[in-house]
């Protein structure tokens, strides 16, 4: 369409920036066969409006809203129409359907990031809660007196809530990248978090709680360990490893691998420990698939369990007469599906080769694990 103002009288309020002054969009608006008023009459048939002016009611708007064939209009319709070259529709570009679309946006926002934040003070809650029955029950590998903080006097909340819930809440701003000032009060904890620890999440928003299992089919049994790290909720952090076994028609047993006063180092290589020893695989190799650690060299024990937890063919020269027996096979852990927090993946972890995890010498050493 040549002319697509052909039939407009257009009328302007606000400031549209310094490159579409007054003067230049009257020259656009007269270019393309429209006519430019300078006041708001009967003729008049729109108002480009900025959405500071509609929201004041400057004088133009409401002597266009008295004109009810005015049509109060945003400055991208007139924009759309000039590229597209066509008279574009008005009603998506109608600054009352406008504001209100944006009122209800960010609304939705809100509730959105409310809805995310309380997800978060629960996941806590219930991480905290474990770490209590956990570190609560069984042996340490060390001899230690663990401490725990203490409330300042005449406090409601303590000082380990706040620490823990805003770290919880930095960590999640900075993985969605969410708008500022998204904060909320620190009463959401509504004190009902009395304990002293709660379940480690590294920056990527995966939670150390996970569980392996072994089943076994003929005899329709299976047994399960879920092996936690704990975090303090005091600040410097402090750290624990932690073990649940449960088998058939047995109570679940407890054992506390790494005392609760010791750093991320010593805890993060127990937690990587036990998971080598019940799965047979690296934790930094946990997503890798049967056929990628056969062709980093890996040896036959570790691609037969990774063969064995994705259920598909062994590669050409790998055995698995080592998983023979029921006591032989190894203990399967799902990694979350895509999209959701699968932890950390080093690859610095594969140019490590064949040699034994760094910092697990000796740990552990004389304690047995259940």
């Amino acid at each position: 369409m040549k002319n697509p103002l052909a039939k407009d009288v257009i009328a302007l309020t606000g400031d549209f920036g310094k490159t579409s002054t007054h003067e230049a969009i009257k020259r656009w608006i007269q270019h393309h066969g429209g006519k430019f008023a300078t006041e708001i009459n009967q003729e008049t048939t729109h108002l480009i409006c900025t959405v500071e002016h509609w929201k004041r009611k400057v004088v133009a708007v409401k002597q266009a809203i008295r004109h009810k064939g005015v049509k109060i209009v945003t400055y991208d319709w007139l924009e759309d129409c000039l590229h597209q070259k066509t008279h574009k529709r008005e009603t998506p570009y109608l600054l009352e359907t406008v504001v209100k679309d944006n009122r209800k946006k960010k609304h939705e926002r809100k509730e959105k990031e409310w809805k995310a934040t309380k997800k978060d003070v629960r996941e806590f809650e219930k991480g905290a809660k474990a770490a209590e029955a956990a570190l609560g029950s069984g042996g340490s590998s060390a001899d230690s007196t663990p401490t725990s903080p203490v409330s300042p006097p005449g406090s409601k909340t303590t000082s380990w809530a706040v620490d823990a819930l805003s770290q919880v809440r930095k960590e999640r701003k900075e993985r969605e990248k969410r708008v500022k000032n998204a904060d909320f009060e620190i009463a959401t904890a509504k004190e009902t978090v009395p304990e002293n620890h709660h379940v480690y999440r590294d920056a990527t928003g995966f939670d150390y709680d996970i569980t392996m299992t072994r089943i076994d089919w003929e005899h329709n049994r299976n047994e399960r360990y879920q092996l936690r790290l704990f975090e303090s909720n005091t600040k410097p952090h402090t750290y624990a490893t932690a073990l649940r076994y449960t088998a058939p028609s047995t109570p679940p047993v407890l054992q506390t691998l790494i005392p609760i006063n010791s750093p991320y180092a010593t805890a993060f290589s127990a937690f990587r420990h036990v998971f080598r020893l019940k799965t047979r695989l690296y934790w930094d190799e946990r997503l890798l698939s049967a056929v990628e650690l056969h062709e980093l060299g890996r040896s036959p024990a570790v691609v037969a369990a990774a063969v064995a937890r994705d259920k598909v063919r062994a590669p050409e020269g790998v055995g698995l007469e080592h998983l023979e027996g029921e006591s032989g096979k190894p203990f399967v852990y799902r990694a979350p599906t895509r999209g959701k927090p699968q932890g950390a993946f080093p690859e610095m972890w594969l140019e490590k080769g064949r040699g034994a995890e760094e910092g697990l010498e000796g740990m552990l050493e004389g304690v047995v694990v259940i």
